[in-house]
């Protein structure tokens, strides 16, 4: 219980608001500056996780292919607000600094620290960065667009990027050339123009929307978004190397941080895991279940297992893993193995034992390290490489569009859906061609998203069998994270944010 006074409180509280205040004056940043302070270990995982969903719905968002870019917007706001993010549905519609109530500040300093801290689970791998370059070009982007007059003045002195607006005898004397090339006669007089080089504006330069005299370029204020969204997009880029090398060097002799810091994607990607506890499920089932409640990539493993009665080593661990995550008992991994892999001539029950049995009770935690092992989420399969002639991994990744269009066929998927999930992969939206799939073999979109193999099983589940899992199924919700001791994930974060001035504070 608090027994400060009330009147200490209410200086404590507008004392902090200020700071706030002085840190964030305005909706949107160019995230130039990185936060500094303290924050516990639960909010900066939780701050990201966030971060990381709000992501995946601009990513759905993007997908559907809006006609504009405010019924983009309005549809992107509309699932943030369905999915209980008011925070960023606020920031999308910001008309930059017309507001400044608590909620305002908070939302942006939220804003700010997960920004910075995606950076840190993003930057190790080029294929991590490329899709964090542009899923965070595309948020900002939209939030430009809803700045109005006043809050496009305030972010063009809060930016670092120094415009100068053109004087209106400059207008005036060029008002012919300004119009024919930027904007209607209509909006001339009330459009403010602003000089810069003809260098940052190679866009409009190619759409022949500016227009250019000795080497300057005049950009009516319709159009910068153009301009701050490539200065956005390459700060960020040059950012993001600079984390990597930075982080590689602080890391270089400390395996245990490194293995940390590498499962951090994995751990953010798949956001907020779910860990299905259920009654048994059977082995005799597993055929049917791999053409109903399977994902792709479950029932390509299943049927290449059942048919060669072989798997290599990755797909192996995947599939142990999966089966483990849908109730599927030691006792019975064991027996389903030995039973598919014993139909190979060339494998006996002792050789069996000797090569394959300590995997599985390796996974289920009962030998080596005793860890309980979960089932790899999406972002791993897809991360994962794979060789000739293993069938592990996302087949939306790694499959051509001939063996995927085939593939899916036998699945019985309509072919307007083929065309649809095929065109989702090839532009690299590998979860949205997975939901696409379960939405033709389910007739009905899943209730809730997912990005994890064994989620897209239960919700398969639960539209297939109601009544029957109803009151059987729990749900145990829990941030996947590796698991190091306190001390551990202490020191990890404070080398992880020691270029950046971040602190963390120790959660107990």
């Amino acid at each position: 219980m608090d027994f400060t006074p009330s009147c200490k409180r209410r200086r404590t509280v507008k004392h902090e608001k200020n700071v706030l205040l002085e840190l964030y004056p305005h909706d949107l940043q160019m995230y130039k500056v990185p936060p500094k302070g303290e924050i516990k270990l639960v909010e900066f995982q939780d701050l990201t996780l966030e971060r990381q969903k709000v992501l995946q719905l601009l990513e759905i968002a993007l997908a559907q292919q809006h006609k504009s870019l405010d019924e983009l917007k309005q549809a992107f706001r509309n699932s943030l607000k369905k999915e209980g993010f008011h925070h960023y549905a606020r920031l999308i519609t910001a008309e930059g600094c017309s507001s400044h109530n608590d909620i305002d500040l908070e939302a942006r300093r939220k804003d700010h620290i997960s920004h910075f801290v995606m950076r840190l689970a993003y930057c190790l791998k080029a294929e991590l960065q490329q899709k964090m370059l542009s899923l965070e070009t595309e948020l900002f982007k939209l939030r430009f667009s809803s700045l109005d007059k006043e809050g496009l003045t305030q972010f063009l002195a809060t930016s670092g990027l120094h415009y100068t607006p053109v004087s209106k005898e400059f207008k005036d004397e060029n008002r012919d050339k300004l119009i024919t090339s930027t904007t209607k006669d209509g909006d001339f007089d009330s459009i403010n123009f602003y000089e810069m080089s003809f260098h940052e504006v190679n866009e409009l330069i190619c759409d022949r929307r500016v227009f250019v005299k000795k080497g300057i370029a005049y950009v009516p204020q319709k159009d910068l978004i153009s301009v701050f969204v490539q200065h956005f997009k390459n700060n960020l880029a040059t950012e993001l190397n600079i984390a990597k090398k930075s982080l590689m060097v602080n890391l270089e002799d400390d395996d245990r941080l490194q293995t940390f810091l590498k499962a951090l994607p994995e751990c953010y990607a798949g956001m907020s895991k779910v860990v299905w506890q259920s009654e048994n499920t059977p082995i005799s089932k597993l055929d049917d279940l791999s053409k109903t409640s399977y994902p792709l990539c479950m029932r390509v493993m299943h049927e290449h297992l059942k048919s060669t009665h072989h798997l290599r080593n990755t797909g192996r661990l995947q599939y142990q893993l999966f089966l483990k995550g849908i109730g599927v008992s030691l006792e019975d991994n064991i027996e389903f193995w030995r039973t598919e892999l014993c139909k190979n001539p060339q494998l006996t029950d002792d050789k069996f034992s000797k090569e394959y049995l300590y995997q599985i009770r390796y996974n289920y935690g009962k030998l080596g390290r005793r860890v309980d092992y979960r089932p790899h989420g999406c972002n791993k399969l897809i991360l994962d490489p794979v060789g000739a002639g293993e069938v592990h991994g996302c087949p939306y990744k790694h499959w051509d569009v001939d063996s995927l269009t085939k593939k899916l066929a036998d699945c019985k998927i309509a072919p307007s859906d083929i065309g649809e999930i095929t065109r989702l992969s090839k532009e690299g939206h590998y979860i949205l061609a997975c939901t696409k799939f379960f939405e033709s073999s389910h007739k009905q979109m899943p209730g809730n998203m997912f990005m994890h193999p064994n989620a897209y099983y239960a919700e398969s589940r639960k539209i297939l069998n109601k009544d029957e899992l109803k009151g059987k199924l729990t749900f145990t919700a829990i941030y996947f994270l590796v698991r190091y001791n306190s001390v551990m994930l202490y020191l990890c974060t404070l080398i992880v944010c020691k270029r950046k001035n971040y602190v963390l504070i120790e959660h107990k």
